[in-house]
């Protein structure tokens, strides 16, 4: 997130642009309308881009202006749902498993009903991916991997092993020089 506005620029001109207003936008977040100016300015100076036509009322948005307020308004909305689902005394964060993304489809999505049916008041995100995600660093919670051993450290269950086969076509297999 090194390249993430201010938080504060972006809420004030989030409630500026809601309101059409800088007073209306200082007076509900508890400053001045001098300050939300300033951090309107900073946000304009961020982006390169005018974000409110500077005339007396009404305050009106730029084109660009247009853009970015549907984007923080809905992130406001979602982070603001969000942080109230944690707050609920029966949130359960998802438990999260990865995998290959071939396992992940061929095997593991398709027994999912029946998980389900199993555990139906713990949610599951599946992540798919080829990369090796660090357990201990929280990216995900239990991960299925093609390993000859058990890594050091974890609990491991064997589930299941893969069968390897050559494959080729007839027309090469003739052409190999045997006769049977």
């Amino acid at each position: 997130m090194g390249n993430c506005p201010p938080l504060r620029a972006l809420h004030a001109f989030e409630a500026a642009a809601r309101h059409g207003s800088f007073k209306a936008a200082a007076a509900e977040l508890g400053v001045t309308p001098t300050a939300i100016s300033h951090q309107v300015r900073l946000l304009e100076e961020i982006c390169g881009r005018k974000l409110f036509q500077r005339r007396p009322r009404p305050l009106v948005l730029t084109g660009a202006g247009t853009r970015l307020f549907p984007i923080l308004r809905n992130g406001f909305d979602l982070l603001s749902g969000s942080l109230a689902a944690v707050a609920e005394p029966d949130f359960q964060a998802p438990l999260r498993v990865t995998s290959p993304n071939a396992f992940a489809s061929r095997w593991l999505v398709p027994r999912l009903p029946k998980w389900r049916e199993a555990n139906p008041a713990v949610p599951l995100d599946i992540i798919g991916t080829d990369a090796v995600l660090d357990l201990r660093a929280g990216a995900a919670d239990v991960a299925i991997r093609y390993t000859r051993r058990s890594p050091l450290g974890f609990a491991a269950q064997e589930i299941c092993r893969d069968s390897f086969f050559p494959i080729c076509s007839p027309r090469l297999l003739a052409s190999d020089g045997r006769n049977d």
